[in-house]
């Protein structure tokens, strides 16, 4: 059953953070230490929230295996 308000939750934020990056569509400027570059705001988003899935999800799944490991 927590499976399942999880997953409806992670629905639920997908959902919203895809409205929000529909909303803002005017580009920005992005700085990098060797350029610069124009990119549609949206794509500044949702690269954000994907990194940032990315980032959470590999550090759980490496917990997960290392207490796995442990027991």
């Amino acid at each position: 059953m927590k499976m399942q308000w999880m997953f409806l939750l992670g629905i639920v934020f997908a959902i919203l953070v895809s409205i929000f990056a529909v909303i803002n569509v005017d580009p920005v400027s992005v700085n990098y230490m060797f350029g610069e570059t124009d990119f549609p705001l949206i794509l500044v988003i949702l690269g954000s929230v994907l990194m940032g899935g990315i980032i959470v999800g590999s550090i759980g799944s490496v917990k997960y295996f290392y207490i796995e490991t442990e027991s």
